[in-house]
């Protein structure tokens, strides 16, 4: 760490443009390793018609960051699920499940995760997501 300061020797502003410089990294760093909401689906949230393996490919997902699911509490959920019951579009046995219609999952451990809409027939349709959430 540099010191910040000015000196009466005459080179504090090289000390002063230094720690600014210095100051200006840290802070950058910071910012970079901010947490983050991410709206599933951008602007259409969580809802049937939007392709959701596109979505996941253009979005990286941080264990620091939360999910928002942002829906009508009336037509849709949330389902987490294993692989398996995600393939199968099986919401029988839920890791977890949510229903408010402005949800907010996150994921603590690095790797594929699995989320589907447990209403009948939503999953075949599409409603399903596969995110890769990164360390």
């Amino acid at each position: 760490m540099a010191f910040v300061g000015r000196s009466n020797q005459g080179s504090g502003s090289a000390v002063s443009s230094k720690g600014l410089i210095l100051v200006l990294c840290v802070l950058l760093v910071a910012q970079s390793a901010a947490a983050s909401n991410i709206v599933v689906g951008g602007s259409r949230g969580w809802t049937l018609g939007v392709n959701y393996n596109t979505w996941a490919s253009k979005t990286t997902v941080r264990t620091r960051d939360t999910l928002v699911f942002k829906y009508s509490k009336l037509l849709h959920d949330v389902v987490v699920v294993t692989k398996t019951n995600f393939y199968n579009c099986n919401a029988n046995r839920p890791l977890a499940k949510f229903k408010t219609g402005t949800d907010f999952v996150k994921f603590s451990k690095p790797g594929t995760h699995y989320v589907i809409c447990g209403v009948p027939g939503h999953c075949k349709a599409g409603m399903k997501l596969a995110i890769n959430v990164r360390a």
